[in-house]
């Protein structure tokens, strides 16, 4: 009994290092190591951003979406055609109209 003393810790000692061997080859396999400097790169630079002040982004020409005429008064407009529709275009065949 008084041998099993070391035996443990040796034995303790060997998974130990056993593990971190595992845990490198892993981390390495799987790419995890270049992952995180990767996200912390990314965390830096986004810190970054939220600190320097927004630019006003508003666009100074913007058109009304609503035209202010009534929409009868724009129906009633005459609309313009810039280009002559084909032949094949202009009856139906389905009515020949």
């Amino acid at each position: 009994m008084d041998a099993s003393g070391p035996i443990i810790i040796i034995m303790i000692g060997v998974s130990i290092a056993v593990f971190l061997i595992c845990r490198e080859i892993i981390t390495w396999y799987f790419k995890l190591n270049r992952i995180v400097s990767l996200l912390e790169e990314i965390n830096g630079r986004l810190s970054t951003l939220s600190q320097q002040p927004m630019q006003d982004t508003k666009p100074t020409h913007i058109q009304p979406v609503a035209s202010q005429q009534p929409i009868q008064q724009v129906y009633q407009q005459p609309t313009e055609t810039h280009f002559e529709q084909p032949a094949q275009y202009k009856r139906n065949p389905l009515t020949n109209r």
